[in-house]
């Protein structure tokens, strides 16, 4: 798929979701789905305040690079 204006490419979109993950850590989640060519996630934590979103947010990063 073709990037799109901002240069994002949206070809394989992952969404996290904390209680379909099965107990798996959305660290391995995030870090297998990008080795199998996920190449854009949504953090997806309704109920977090923004200091918790926030961590979980940069810990996926870092578990996606």
């Amino acid at each position: 798929m073709k990037a799109c204006k901002s240069g994002i490419d949206f070809g394989l979109y992952l969404v996290t979701d904390r209680v379909l993950s099965g107990g798996r850590p959305l660290e391995q989640i995030v870090r297998e789905s990008a080795a199998g060519g996920v190449t854009v996630v949504q953090l997806r934590e309704k109920d977090a305040g923004t200091a918790e979103f926030l961590d979980r947010a940069f810990a996926l990063r870092q578990a996606a690079s």
